[in-house]
C-alpha cells in the first residue's frame, strides 16, 4: 500500500510538473485568473512579452495592466455574452512594464463552466497591435483623398455626424460650408489634369490658414471641397470664411509659370437651423452653392426654403422632359417671318413646346434653362428639328407658301460630326431644299471658336444651309462673327426693337442708331436682316424707314400650333398677308 501511494505521488508530481512545463513552454501568452479576476498563473512565455516580473503580477487585479479607459469593458465583459458561452473574446490595450502599449485579443475559457471543482478561468492573449494598425491605416487611406491629403466625402460624413452629436451635446451650432471651383473644367481641359490637380493643391495650401483646429475640411470630389465650423460663433465665422475664401481668388494660381484666375460658389447651411441630419445638412449648403452659380457665380449664399422650392420645380421640370421626349410631347410652333413692307410670309421661325398630357402647353423658358443646364437640349433640338421640317412640308402646299423657309434654334451641343449628312438625309425625305432651312444659333454657339462647329457651320453653308445669327447686338463681340463665319440673316434682339417707342426719348435715339448701325453693316456684309419682337403698327414703321428687310413679333403673329396655322391660312386666303 505504502509502495503504491508513493508511486501514485510521484505520478501526481510528475503529472503536475509536465502541466507546468506546458504551460510555461507553449508560445502563447497564457494566465489564469481567479474568481475574484486576480492573476493566479502567467506563463513565462507572457513574462517575456510584457516585461513584468511573476512576482509582480501574481496576486493582483488583471485590469490594472490594461489601458485606463479600457479596464470598464474588460470588467463587465461577461455582461454583454450569452450565458452558454464558455468562451469569452475580448480586445483591449494592455500595459508593458516599459510603457509600450500593446492592443491585445483575450480568449478567456471560463473554468467553472466546465468542472464542478475548478474556479477562475484560463485565458490566452495575442498581441494584435500590427493587425490593428494595419486596420487603422486601411481605414485612414478609405476616408483620405490621395491628391490633398483632406479627407473625402467618406470621412467627412462621419465626421459631420460627430460634429452635430457633440453640437447636440454642447447646445450648440454648425456652418457646413460647400466649395465649388468656378470655371475649373476649363483648366483640365486647356492645361490638363496634372494643371489641375496643382491648382487643387495650391487651394487647400492657401485654405488652411484660414481654418481653426476645430474645423473639419474636406475634398469631397472633383473641384468640391466642404468645411464645417463648430461652436456658437459658427454664424459669424462662416461669414468670415466666405468672404476669406472668394478673396483668395483675387491672385492668380500660379502653374508651371502660368497665372490662372479662378473664383469660387460658396453655400452655407447651419444645423439646426436648416437641417436635422449630417446628410441634410451636406444637401442644404449644396443646394445654396448651385443657387449661388445660378446668380452669377464668385460668392456666397445661404440656404433658404426657396431654394428647396425651386430645386423641386426644376426636378419636376427635368421629370417632365425625360418624360417628354421619350413619349414625343415636344412639338414645333411655327412664327411668321413677313417681309416689312408686304407683311407677308417669307419663313417661319420654329419655336420649341411641350404639350404635357395634364399640365398643358408648358412655357418654354423655364425648359430651355433646365435642358441647357443637364445636356437635354440636344435631344430636345433635334426633335424640334424633324418636327419643323414635317410642318414646312405641310406649309408647303398651301398657295403663295411654296418657298417659304424654317428657322430652326441650334444648341451648341447638336453641332455633332454627323450633322451634315443627318441634315441632307432629312431634307431629302421631306424634299426641302436646302436654302429653305435656315439654322439660328447665338453667341454661345461662336463664342469659344471651336473648330468642330466651324466646320460644321461651313459644311452646312456649303450643302445649301442659310445662317442666321439670332439675339444679335446682344454679345461682346458680334461685329466679329460676321466675318469670321458664314452667316447670311442677322436678327436684331428684340430687346433693342421695344426700346424705339417705350417712353425713354434718349434710349429711343440710341436704340434707331444701333438698329440702322446694324442693318447698314450687315447689308455690306450681303446679310439680310430680321427685327425680333415687333408689336406696334408704329415700330415696324420705323424699321422700315430704317430699311429692316423683315419682321417677326405678335403684331403679326403669335406662334402657333401647326395644325391652328395651316387652318388659319387655308381657311382665309387673305391670311397671307398679315397685318397689312
Amino acid at each position: 500500500m505504502q509502495f503504491l501511494l508513493e508511486r501514485e505521488e510521484k505520478e501526481l508530481k510528475r503529472a503536475h510538473q509536465q502541466t507546468i512545463e506546458i504551460y510555461n513552454l507553449t508560445p502563447a501568452m497564457l494566465f489564469s485568473l481567479t474568481a475574484g479576476d486576480t492573476v493566479a498563473a502567467v506563463s513565462d512565455y507572457w513574462l517575456l512579452a510584457t516585461g513584468y516580473q511573476r512576482e509582480e503580477v501574481i496576486g493582483q487585479h488583471f485590469s490594472d495592466f490594461l489601458f485606463a479607459p479600457d479596464r470598464a469593458s474588460f470588467e463587465n465583459r461577461r455582461r454583454h455574452t450569452a450565458a452558454q458561452c464558455v468562451t469569452i473574446e475580448i480586445t483591449v490595450r494592455f500595459l508593458c512594464k516599459n510603457g509600450r502599449i500593446l492592443d491585445v485579443l483575450i480568449a478567456e475559457a471560463d473554468l467553472g463552466a466546465t468542472t464542478t471543482h475548478l474556479a477562475g478561468s484560463l485565458s490566452v492573449m495575442t498581441d494584435v497591435t500590427e493587425l490593428k494598425q494595419s486596420e487603422f491605416r486601411n481605414h485612414q487611406q478609405a476616408i483620405t483623398d490621395h491628391l490633398t491629403g483632406l479627407l473625402n466625402r467618406q470621412g467627412f460624413e462621419a465626421a459631420l455626424d460627430r460634429h452635430i452629436v457633440e453640437a447636440d451635446r454642447m447646445a450648440t451650432q454648425l456652418a457646413c460650408l460647400f466649395v465649388d471651383l468656378d470655371r475649373f473644367k476649363a483648366i483640365n481641359d486647356n492645361h490638363g489634369h496634372a494643371a489641375g490637380d496643382l491648382v487643387l493643391q495650391e487651394f487647400v495650401v492657401r485654405l488652411q490658414p484660414m481654418l481653426h483646429d476645430t474645423d473639419t475640411v474636406s475634398r469631397l470630389g472633383g473641384d468640391e471641397f466642404a468645411i464645417v465650423i463648430a461652436g456658437p460663433d459658427a454664424e459669424s465665422r462662416s461669414a468670415d470664411l466666405c468672404q476669406q475664401i472668394i478673396d483668395m481668388f483675387e491672385s492668380p494660381f500660379r502653374i508651371e509659370g502660368t497665372g490662372i484666375r479662378l473664383s469660387a460658389s460658396v453655400g452655407v447651411a447651419f444645423y439646426p437651423q436648416h437641417a436635422a441630419t449630417a446628410a441634410d445638412l451636406l444637401q442644404k449648403s449644396d443646394l445654396a452653392m448651385y443657387a449661388r452659380k445660378r446668380d452669377g457665380k464668385n460668392g456666397a449664399r445661404v440656404y433658404d426654403p426657396a431654394i428647396l422650392t425651386r430645386t423641386r420645380e426644376k426636378a419636376e421640370i427635368e421629370s417632365d422632359i425625360e418624360v417628354g421626349i421619350a413619349a414625343n410631347w415636344f412639338e414645333a410652333h411655327f412664327q411668321p417671318i413677313v417681309g416689312m413692307a408686304t407683311g407677308i410670309p417669307v419663313g417661319f421661325e420654329a419655336l420649341m413646346r411641350l404639350r404635357h398630357p395634364r399640365k398643358g402647353l408648358l412655357p418654354p423658358g423655364p425648359l430651355v434653362s433646365v435642358a441647357e443646364e443637364n445636356g437635354s437640349i440636344a435631344a430636345i433640338g433635334n426633335l424640334i428639328l424633324e418636327d419643323a421640317i414635317a410642318n414646312l412640308n405641310r406649309v408647303s402646299r398651301l398657295p403663295g407658301l411654296g418657298d417659304t423657309y424654317v428657322a430652326v434654334n441650334f444648341s451648341p451641343l447638336q453641332f455633332e460630326r454627323c450633322l451634315p449628312a443627318r441634315l441632307t438625309r432629312m431634307l431629302g425625305e421631306g424634299g426641302i431644299l436646302p436654302a429653305r432651312l435656315v439654322i439660328e444659333i447665338t453667341e454661345a454657339v461662336l463664342m469659344h471658336d471651336d473648330p468642330e462647329i466651324r466646320r460644321t457651320l461651313s459644311e452646312l453653308h456649303d450643302l445649301g444651309c442659310r445662317i442666321a445669327l439670332d439675339d444679335f447686338g446682344t454679345g461682346y463681340s458680334s461685329l466679329s462673327y460676321l466675318n469670321r463665319f458664314p452667316v447670311d440673316i442677322v436678327k436684331i434682339d428684340q430687346s433693342f426693337v421695344q426700346s424705339l417707342l417705350g417712353g425713354d426719348s434718349d434710349l429711343e435715339r440710341k436704340s434707331r442708331m444701333l438698329i440702322e448701325g446694324i442693318t447698314t453693316i450687315s447689308h455690306q456684309m450681303q446679310c439680310k436682316v430680321v427685327a425680333e419682337g415687333v408689336e406696334t403698327a408704329q415700330q415696324r414703321q420705323q424699321l422700315m424707314q430704317i430699311g429692316v428687310d423683315y419682321a417677326q413679333g405678335y403684331h403679326f403673329s403669335r406662334p402657333r400650333e401647326i395644325n391652328d396655322l395651316l387652318a388659319d391660312f387655308s381657311g382665309h386666303p387673305s391670311k397671307a398677308s398679315l397685318a397689312s
